[in-house]
Formats: C-alpha cells, sequence, structure tokens
C-alpha cells in the first residue's frame, strides 16, 4: 500500500506529538509522599462521577502542614511538582482519548495538535503572570514564595480544567 504525503505527514506529526508527551510523561508519576495530605485529597476527589473542582480543596493542603517545619518556598515547589506530574499524567491521558480521533481527521483538526497547541499556550500564560505576580513584590522578600504559590495555584487551576474534559 502506497501511502500519500499527507497521510505521511499526519502519521509522523502524531508520532512526533505523542513522543514529546511521552518524554514529558516520564516525569508524570507524582514524587514520593513528601505532599501526602495533597495527593490523597486528590485521590479522594479523582473518581469517574467527582467533580473535578473540587480539586480547588487540595490546593496547598501539604504545603500548610510542611510549613512547620520547613520554609514556604520549598514546601510549596516539592507539593508543584506532584501537580506538574498530575499534569503531565492527563495531558498523556487526553492525547491517548483523540489517537484514534485523529487517525481519520485532517491535520488541522487534530485533537492532539489542539491539546499540544493549548498546553504551549497555558504554559506562556502561567509563565507571564506568575512573573507579573512576582514582580508585584518590587524586589522584596516576598518574590519568591509569590512565584512559587502563583505557579502551584495556575498548575492547579490547569490540572482541574484538563480534567472536565473526559
Amino acid at each position: 500500500m502506497i501511502c500519500s504525503e499527507r497521510t505521511k505527514f499526519k502519521l509522523c506529526s502524531f508520532v512526533m506529538l505523542f513522543s514529546i508527551l511521552f518524554c514529558r510523561s516520564l516525569f508524570a508519576d507524582p514524587p514520593p509522599p513528601s505532599p501526602q495530605t495533597s495527593q490523597t485529597c486528590v485521590q479522594d476527589n479523582s473518581g469517574i462521577n467527582d467533580d473535578p473542582t473540587k480539586l480547588r480543596d487540595c490546593f496547598l493542603l501539604s504545603t500548610r502542614e510542611c510549613e512547620a517545619e520547613e520554609p514556604f518556598v520549598f514546601c510549596a515547589s516539592r507539593e508543584l511538582e506532584y501537580w506538574n506530574g498530575l499534569m503531565a499524567q492527563d495531558l498523556v491521558r487526553l492525547m491517548q482519548m483523540g489517537a484514534e480521533y485523529d487517525q481519520d481527521t485532517p491535520y488541522e483538526y487534530s485533537f492532539s495538535q489542539s491539546v499540544l497547541a493549548s498546553q504551549t499556550a497555558w504554559e506562556t500564560y502561567r509563565d507571564a503572570q506568575c512573573h507579573m505576580v512576582m514582580k508585584s513584590m518590587f524586589g522584596g522578600s516576598g518574590e519568591g514564595p509569590e512565584q512559587v504559590r502563583c505557579l502551584l495555584e495556575t498548575t492547579v487551576d490547569r490540572v482541574i480544567a484538563l480534567r472536565k474534559m473526559k
């Protein structure tokens, strides 16, 4: 069977997109149990019929517990790592969900392309937003904590948005 150039391009594009997300997913497993409280909360609110917005209640749970022993930035960074892992897992899930659909879809309407474009745009927004939040501290000692808090909060919101796409 001879494939058209368009079919080869679509297949190559899909393989490349999947490879990119797969590489991201290598680190998608949540880190060891340092954010245990948040992890438990997420597991309790991640059922098929659960409302993803309830995950907002899990935001900063582990960080608040950890702060008694360590600085906020360290605690929140570990929790951010956990939420980044969840986000990567959800992106892989969406890519797998769209893989079958994309086989018969023109490249410009590809679900996988849309997921990738959306994630890239979200990352640009997150970085700019959190940089602005950090700079609102005008060089004070709150710059680092505010930036990490912003990164964590926007990542939690992104996980919620991705989970709404069932």
